[in-house]
């Protein structure tokens, strides 16, 4: 997956965040675990951290940015880089 890339940076969520009433403890049955793209690194183990991006409607959403192992720096650095390009743009 990392052949000829430092990153993969894929949607957190495949929408904005869930109201709190409208959230659920069910986490890995089968629709959520195909829409929950969070568990590549949650089961490869590969470094990985989510960078939110903004709001809508006033619910949060983000990207999450994942490296090869052990490449820990890589990935902050390209978050970093994206919070640098992404500062002072409005997201609201």
């Amino acid at each position: 997956m990392f052949d000829g890339v430092d990153a993969v940076i894929c949607p957190a969520a495949p929408t904005v965040a869930p109201l709190l009433e409208e959230s659920s403890d069910v986490r890995f049955g089968q629709d959520e675990f195909v829409e929950e793209h969070m568990q590549l690194a949650n089961f490869t183990g590969y470094p990985s951290m989510v960078l939110p991006m903004g709001r809508e409607n006033g619910l949060p959403f983000a990207v999450e940015i994942a490296a090869k192992p052990f490449a820990e720096q890589t990935m902050f650095d390209v978050a970093a880089g994206m919070e640098e390009i992404l500062e002072g743009t409005s997201h609201e």
